[in-house]
């Protein structure tokens, strides 16, 4: 929804506030300035007749963007039609930045929230909404409830349809795999994973890159697996069968996970992932050394955005854990 305030129509300060024909319009303009102040960073507009327009926005009504900016000495917040709109580039507070590379659950309903503020903007180019959506799915994924996942699923497959980038459509129809087996929906997700482990295509990047996605969605599948396997069966390690079937699922996880990083480094983000997922699950596992190897190698190698900052964090919270062990030896 628009912040209420001056609504101003057309584009061009002389018309738009008539200067010549209005002599208290120095006076409104800094009463504008003062009521209306523009943040430090700006948001920014670029038009498909070539114009650019730094400022602020506000919100759209699905057939405008109202978009505030300094007309004259003050500013204005003025309806620009979507139609018109070449790009739209979002400027991200440092808590929204935190917010977007956040690992954390209890940051579900935040995450959600910007997505549904920036969901009208899904097909504009240089948008981030989709990757909002994105981390409201990784965010419910990690939750690790049906519901979630459901819901999980409904966002990628808006994403996977809607998005201007290519990369991040790749991304949803990846995770949205993810999601259809955490809902429970496992053999689909199965079904679907081998059509693209099986695709042809003479892009040779493009094939690379479907394969390590089928391998990352057997992978989380195995991972939940074993999940289930170990809440199902407590003392599987004193059980012959139920201690092999978790070494199976265990191995099977880490493999598909460690392919990308191993095979196709030059994947960044999906080596980045795979590292990221590799040591969550080596941490699970008490395979906490390999863990840290795995972190460490996301900050050297691969440090992409989404998942170096999370992995730097993680770095210091296991040594701040090891502290303690080092500080008891005689």
């Amino acid at each position: 929804m628009n912040r209420p305030g001056l609504r101003l129509p057309g584009t061009r300060a002389s018309l738009l506030l008539r200067r010549a024909s209005c002599p208290a319009a120095p006076f409104c303009l800094c009463l504008l300035a003062c009521l209306f102040p523009l943040p430090a960073a700006a948001d920014e507009l670029r038009m498909k007749d070539g114009q650019v327009f730094s400022g602020e926005i506000l919100g759209t009504d699905g057939i405008t963007l109202t978009f505030r900016r300094t007309v004259g000495a003050g500013q204005a917040q003025i309806p620009y039609p979507l139609a018109n709109i070449q790009e739209v580039r979002f400027i991200l507070s440092a808590e929204e930045q935190a917010l977007l590379t956040s690992g954390d659950p209890k940051d579900l309903p935040a995450a959600a929230a910007l997505w549904e503020r920036r969901r009208p903007y899904l097909a504009l180019k240089a948008s981030d909404a989709g990757a909002w959506a994105l981390q409201a799915v990784r965010l419910s994924l990690a939750k690790k409830t049906k519901k979630a996942a459901e819901e999980a699923v409904k966002w990628c497959a808006e994403v996977e349809k809607g998005d201007w980038s290519e990369e991040r459509r790749a991304q949803a129809a990846r995770l949205r795999l993810s999601a259809l087996a955490a809902a429970g929906k496992a053999e689909q997700a199965i079904a679907e994973a081998e059509k693209l482990q099986n695709a042809s295509s003479a892009d040779e990047s493009a094939l690379a890159s479907a394969r390590v996605q089928a391998r990352l969605v057997k992978a989380d599948l195995a991972a939940t697996q074993l999940a289930e396997l170990e809440k199902e069966w407590p003392k599987w390690d004193q059980m012959p069968e139920m201690r092999r079937q978790r070494e199976e699922l265990l191995h099977a996880a880490l493999d598909g996970f460690l392919f990308a990083p191993v095979f196709h480094p030059e994947l960044a983000a999906l080596a980045a992932e795979g590292l990221w997922k590799a040591s969550e699950l080596g941490e699970k596992t008490g395979r906490t050394t390999e863990a840290r190897t795995w972190l460490q190698e996301i900050v050297d190698w691969f440090p992409e955005p989404t998942f170096k900052t999370r992995a730097e964090e993680r770095l210091r919270a296991l040594e701040k854990a090891r502290q303690p062990a080092k500080e008891k030896r005689p």
